[in-house]
């Protein structure tokens, strides 16, 4: 039984007794031994938990595996806490044991769990000294979110581990957290970042050590990802060369074969990039070899990353019966439960979970089944990568490991809709395999965006009056926000502590977010066929909707309304329609009028060709309403402005835009526009933002004073203008507003830049939205180019209008472009005038343009695109309702009936008196 006050014992003799415990344990301990039973009792009689713990620790690590249960209820069966240290010695240790056994026995989710509550009790209260600390709390955490490739939270573990270690002068240790740094980095594609804390723990680090050959082969790692071929095979035979002689040099260290089976797995995917597959499947042998000899009953995460390996070379070089042997072997290396009968058996959605490795066997078992023409159980494997990608994402807690993760998702959702469409093209079923095409187009798009409204959704809804966690996590996010904006203003000295601190406070709030709102209700369940066809029937008579997949080799377009998909029509993929689009949306909207204005025939002939060829084969007549669900580069399109036959001999006025043919607006997907649609939204409540001139001399004066007053005459409502119009008051009141008017300067996405509205005082970037839990029916954003951002792959553009969306807004009504001033007042003037005649915002706006062309029908420069086709509306088709103003007459009434009870009460009482 241990009593000690270090950490380091316990451990050294909890992993001794793990490797006894696996060995002799065949069942779950629902029972104890009379002389474990009796020792507990004695010591709870006794009051001794420091006894009792140990008690317990030491029979569970007999048998880690079987007598997980036994040690994950101990702190419900304890008839009290620690008050000693002693007792929060002890207590401490079962938290570090907690999460080292349900690491060994698969749990890696629970294992973090623990180890995060292990983390939380050591920083409350130190009582171990930090290196004990930081070997067994902080390497194990930052190393289980790797392993679950959430990178942002391992990367925050890192540098807290690479502080308390700078602190101590302990160079050694550092180079192993600038080893693991760097390997986040790469897998956040940030490569320069990956490069310099290579080179820092090469700096580090001991030549003569086997960490030494580890870092030179992430470093081949970071040059293979910057297609330095040549220089990653260069550091790669360093590190193999390091590392090989392991058994004489390093002898000592348990990780250096582990190291060197990584080096060999390596230069196997170079070798493979080199087109040399003898050679790198021999690697990928060597390796799995020294896998099964130093470690035959742990690391079977990598040996699965191994056969994963084996498997794509094989696969590459058209060996699919041995490629598929390889992938199966990884799943049951992950899976040792899984017995299939054959190989083409899936698991059971039971026993899906939340790792990257077990999507990558999975996605490479169903590429081998279409190879080996069993497209129909390749395309049902496909489904199961989307279901276990959606567990892995459910497990992340930052939303840009949510978004990466949908961005690796998308190769996998191409290969899908590859088979699917071949199916369809091989089947007389008219909807058997139209469903699963419009199925993997939802599953494959705006997922992120839907996760983020369904999470603020629970925000919103959790709020209690003085819940301690609710304020805790307030008061965290008001954190980030502030050091969000420290930091877009900080000096280059200041840069790092502000990053620093923002860190800390982001890493903090996603612990909280665990015990708060974001797990407070069960997710929804992945969409299905089945549900897909339920949502079919929510559209209105007479909408259609159009679904857009954007892959690199083909895209699809989907049509389909109430009763289902009627056409599928495959086009061009991104690789050969990205120039094409960006220079015609660059030539003609990004830099003014001027193109237009002198070559107006040749933008007809360049925006018709390009017309047909994404719409040119689907037929687009007798729709009333259509709604469009964009996607990659189509997500760029000014749809509205769109030839759709011959302009010769033909004015502006008269040319056969897109927008002639149907009423347009678009939506993210279709389960966000259900999701927004269903929404029911408060009444009333107007709130305009108008600034014209702000503390932010660059920017040029904005005409606002028109748009302002004709909104206050028309609209009853809350308004703010210039001073009045600053960043704390916007914050306070965009949580109330029904309908949000924004008339201010934006700012697009450039760089790493983020886009922003230009308040009087300071800018309101698009972070400062990301913990906003609002539902307004409308908002509209005036400003320029406020639809317009960085393209997230599989997200759409990660815009000022997305981000209102993702905090719950109904309808967000954006500028693409640098819109006119005075068409665009015009145009929301009109557009206000519809929406109190009853129209949903999609027809107000299609009837507000219609309108604006007839009203300017003489004039052929302002019925060019380019002035009017610039905003754009997404969201439900819900009335927006708007306050209105009682008319003179109703005052008069009033008054007059007023008047009449004021003497009908005079002449009652004074009969009565007299």
């Amino acid at each position: 039984m241990l009593r000690c006050q270090s950490v380091l014992p316990f451990i050294l003799l909890l992993l001794c007794l793990s490797v006894h415990g696996r060995a002799a344990a065949t069942a779950d301990s629902t029972s104890l031994p009379e002389n474990v039973q009796a020792e507990l009792n004695l010591s709870r009689q006794k009051d001794d938990l420091t006894s009792w713990l140990y008690a317990r620790i030491d029979y569970a690590e007999a048998a880690p595996a079987a007598r997980i249960s036994f040690l994950m209820n101990t702190q419900k069966e304890a008839w009290r806490s620690y008050r000693n240290l002693p007792e929060r010695q002890a207590w401490f240790n079962l938290l570090i044991l907690q999460g080292y056994n349900l690491l060994q026995t698969g749990n890696m989710l629970a294992s973090i769990q623990a180890y995060e509550k292990a983390m939380e009790f050591y920083d409350a209260y130190p009582i171990a000294d930090t290196d004990e600390y930081v070997e067994y709390v902080l390497k194990p955490l930052g190393n289980n979110y790797t392993r679950l490739a959430d990178y942002d939270a391992a990367t925050f573990i890192h540098l807290k581990t690479l502080q308390i270690l700078k602190k101590e002068g302990n160079e050694a240790e550092m180079a192993g957290v600038y080893a693991n740094l760097a390997t986040c980095a790469r897998w956040k594609n940030e490569l320069p970042d990956a490069a310099v804390y290579c080179r820092l723990g090469l700096d580090n680090a001991y030549e003569q050590t086997a960490l030494y050959g580890l870092l030179l082969n992430t470093y081949a790692d970071i040059m293979l990802q910057e297609n330095k071929t040549d220089s990653a095979l260069h550091y790669s035979e360093r590190a193999i060369q390091h590392l090989k002689d392991w058994s004489k040099v390093y002898k000592s260290n348990s990780q250096a074969p582990g190291w060197y089976a990584a080096a060999l797995q390596l230069n196997a995917r170079l070798l493979l990039a080199t087109k040399q597959p003898d050679q790198a499947l021999l690697r990928c042998k060597e390796a799995m070899e020294l896998q099964n000899r130093y470690f035959p009953d742990t690391k079977q995460r990598e040996k699965a990353k191994l056969a994963v390996l084996s498997g794509d070379i094989l696969l590459h070089y058209n060996q699919p019966q041995p490629a598929l042997d390889s992938y199966q072997q990884a799943l049951q290396l992950l899976l040792p439960s899984w017995k299939p009968a054959g190989a083409d058996q899936l698991p059971p959605d039971s026993l899906l979970y939340s790792e990257n490795t077990f999507t990558d066997a999975l996605a490479g078992k169903a590429a081998v089944m279409a190879v080996m023409k069993y497209k129909d159980i390749a395309l049902e494997h496909y489904f199961a990568v989307f279901r276990a990608a959606r567990k892995l994402r459910e497990a992340f807690s930052y939303t840009s490991s949510r978004i990466r993760d949908m961005q690796i998702l998308r190769e996998r959702s191409e290969a899908a809709m590859a088979i699917a469409w071949e199916l369809h093209l091989g089947t007389s079923s008219s909807s058997l395999y139209k469903d699963r095409l419009l199925l993997i187009t939802e599953l494959s798009k705006a997922q992120v965006l839907q996760d983020e409204r369904m999470m603020r959704w629970q925000m919103r809804s959790n709020i209690r009056p003085n819940d301690s966690l609710l304020l805790q996590q307030k008061r965290l996010q008001e954190a980030v926000i502030y050091y969000q904006h420290e930091l877009m203003d900080a000096g280059k000295d200041n840069k790092a502590n502000i990053k620093s601190l923002l860190q800390t406070a982001e890493y903090e709030l996603a612990l909280l977010g665990k015990r708060t709102g974001r797990t407070n209700a069960p997710s929804p369940e992945m969409l299905t066929v089945p549900a897909l066809q339920q949502l079919y029937k929510y559209l209105p008579d007479g909408l259609t909707m159009i679904s857009f997949f954007n892959g690199r080799q083909t895209s699809y377009l989907i049509r389909f309304d109430n009763e289902g998909v009627k056409d599928v029509l495959p086009v061009a993929g991104s690789d050969s329609l990205r120039k094409p689009v960006l220079n015609f949306v660059s030539k003609w909207f990004g830099n003014g009028p001027n193109e237009m204005i002198n070559q107006p025939d040749q933008y007809c002939k360049e925006s018709f060709q390009l017309y047909q060829t994404i719409f040119g084969k689907l037929e687009m007549k007798a729709i009333d309403r259509c709604i469009l669900l964009p996607d990659g580069i189509f997500s760029y399109l000014p749809f509205d402005a769109m030839i759709t036959g011959s302009c010769t001999g033909k004015s502006a006025g008269n040319w056969p835009f897109f927008f002639r043919q149907t009423i347009l607006s678009q939506a993210w997907s279709l389960q966000t526009w259900y999701d927004q649609q269903q929404t029911k939204y408060p009444a009333g409540h107007f709130a305009g933002w108008f600034v014209g001139k702000s503390n932010n001399l660059s920017l040029p004066v904005l005409s606002v004073e028109k748009e302002l007053q004709w909104l206050q005459d028309q609209i009853p409502g809350k308004y703010y203008s210039n001073e009045s119009a600053t960043w704390s008051a916007f914050q306070q009141e965009v949580d109330s507003a029904a309908v949000l008017h924004i008339g201010a300067h934006a700012v697009a996405a450039t760089g790493n830049a983020f886009p922003y509205l230009q308040l009087y005082d300071q800018p309101f970037y698009l972070f400062d939205l990301q913990y906003k839990h609002f539902a307004p029916s409308l908002v509209w954003l005036g400003a320029c180019r406020t639809g317009d951002g960085n393209l997230v792959e599989g997200e759409g553009m990660n815009s000022l209008s997305r981000a209102f969306a993702a905090a719950g807004a109904g309808g967000v009504v954006a500028g693409m472009w640098n819109v006119n001033d005075n068409a665009s007042a015009e145009i929301m003037q009109l557009f206000y005038t519809q929406l109190g005649n009853g129209e949903n915002a999609a027809t107000a706006l299609h009837k507000a343009k219609e309108e604006y062309l007839h009203n300017h029908r003489s004039n052929q420069i302002l019925q060019l695109p380019y002035y009017w086709a610039g905003f754009t509306y997404s969201g439900h088709l819900q009335p927006v309702v708007l306050p209105s103003k009682m008319p003179a007459f109703a005052w008069v009434l009033a008054g007059i009936c007023l008047l009449t009870l004021f003497i009908f009460f005079w002449v009652f009482f004074k009969k009565i008196y007299k």
